[in-house]
């Protein structure tokens, strides 16, 4: 079977084209991004797509002899082109319409649970119209092989939720989030890139709309305690986090980067997102693994201990760096004595406007940077600038004032550690 995965290079699509691949079919992986689908599936042919601008015409090339098509593709939050309107709304129905155009036989739509009548935020709001305009033109062109996935929390190794799940589990004492009773019904990325498998081969019709979840109920302390196992780091207590704290703080979420805290997801949380799997059962005679049996399969390594350790180092680095690029404008531009400060570049051969300039303008420099890492503008690119200006205020500092480097609080050896800070700072926030 020659089967389009539309979103390939996300979490799920990853996994669904990986799976799928293993199982015989012939892939082709599409997205926006072909230079990164070639890296990660070499093997494979990429197509290029992107939901915010392409219309029904600009599938059909793209649709030429193929089987089926599985979208996988979805933001949490979007923002830009890049929104929530584009990816699961207006681009998916492009897509359905090229291929009930061309009558796929089969396709799979990947949405979520709690994209149904009782949705309420906007990602499963948005997942919906998409779902709805899915089944009603299967419905229309009687394509019997077009589903709906709504899967439960999807767990596995590079997922934004599982990131945050595992930095909570392996902090000292696991927060107890709301009152640690809210429930969800996980199940690995691996289990459901197989249940689509299962889908796709399956010869009679499929239902039009399936929920996808682990066997059995948990509740979100059960959550991040199994993947605290998973980490190989041994039981530990709680300490509760009230439901008013964690709306509170997912005010900075945006800002810290974390994206799977947002208000959006607290209430997702908070409703539940549990499913029967009996319906999934009838339709594949198959379910999926209980999540530890699933995550054990997969075992943990030395690098997903220090990555969840680190999801909650990465931005307060960031914004720790930001403030002293900030303060240090601050007493340099208004604080300490410009008159000092001038009489420092004397070192210099500089007075008068040349000095003022000099003083001014990197105490300016210092803000601008500092504020590029507090609003989370391009970091990476921002840490370079400073590392690069930082070398030049030291050589500038030493021949100025060669005195500093002995001073017993050290304002210019610090720069050193402040440089290490920084290189770590741009290796977490280098994009690949």
């Amino acid at each position: 079977m020659r089967v389009l995965v539309v979103g390939a290079s996300g979490f799920i699509g990853q996994h669904i084209a990986v799976e799928a691949a293993r199982a015989g079919h012939e892939i082709i992986a599409c997205g926006r991004d072909v230079q990164r689908l070639r890296l990660m599936f070499p093997a494979l042919p990429a197509l290029y797509c992107d939901f915010a601008y392409d219309k029904a015409e600009d599938w059909r090339e793209r649709l030429e002899g193929v089987d089926a098509v599985v979208n996988a593709a979805g933001v949490f939050q979007g923002e830009g082109t890049n929104s929530l309107e584009a990816v699961h709304i207006t681009g998916p129905k492009a897509l359905f319409d090229a291929c009930a155009e061309v009558r796929i036989p089969k396709l799979i739509q990947i949405s979520a649970l709690g994209a149904d009548s009782s949705a309420k935020t906007r990602f499963h709001l948005s997942k919906r119209k998409a779902d709805q305009y899915c089944t009603t033109l299967a419905e229309e062109h009687q394509l019997l092989g077009w589903t709906v996935v709504r899967p439960s929390l999807v767990v596995g190794r590079g997922g934004k939720s599982t990131m945050l799940f595992a930095a909570l589990g392996a902090l000292p004492r696991p927060p107890r989030l709301g009152e640690g009773r809210w429930e969800l019904q996980p199940l690995h990325v691996t289990d459901l890139a197989y249940g689509v498998c299962l889908l796709l081969e399956q010869d009679e019709a499929s239902p039009r709309e399936l929920d996808f979840a682990g066997p059995r109920p948990m509740t979100t302390d059960q959550l991040t305690h199994t993947i605290r196992r998973w980490l190989l780091l041994p039981p530990a207590g709680v300490l509760t986090v009230p439901e008013w704290f964690l709306r509170g703080a997912s005010s900075l979420g945006g800002h810290f980067l974390f994206g799977a805290l947002s208000e959006q997801s607290i209430d997702m949380l908070a409703r539940g997102n549990t499913a029967s799997v009996e319906p999934l059962k009838e339709a594949l005679q198959w379910v999926p693994r209980p999540l530890s049996e699933a995550m054990a399969a997969d075992p943990s390594t030395q690098a997903d201990l220090w990555h969840a350790r680190l999801y909650f180092f990465r931005p307060a680095l960031r914004t720790g760096l930001a403030l002293l690029w900030i303060s240090t404008a601050i007493v340099s531009g208004f604080v300490y004595p410009i008159e000092k400060s001038i009489a420092m570049t004397g070192g210099l051969g500089l007075s008068g406007y040349e000095a003022s300039a000099l003083v001014y303008g990197g105490a300016a420099l210092d803000a601008a940077l500092g504020s590029a890492l507090l609003f989370n503008i391009r970091p990476a690119l921002a840490g370079i600038l400073q590392i690069v200006a930082m070398i030049v205020f030291t050589v500038l500092a030493t021949i100025a004032v060669p005195q500093a480097w002995s001073e017993p609080f050290g304002p210019l050896t610090k720069n050193l550690a402040v440089l290490l800070a920084t290189l770590t700072m741009i290796a977490l926030e280098a994009r690949r």
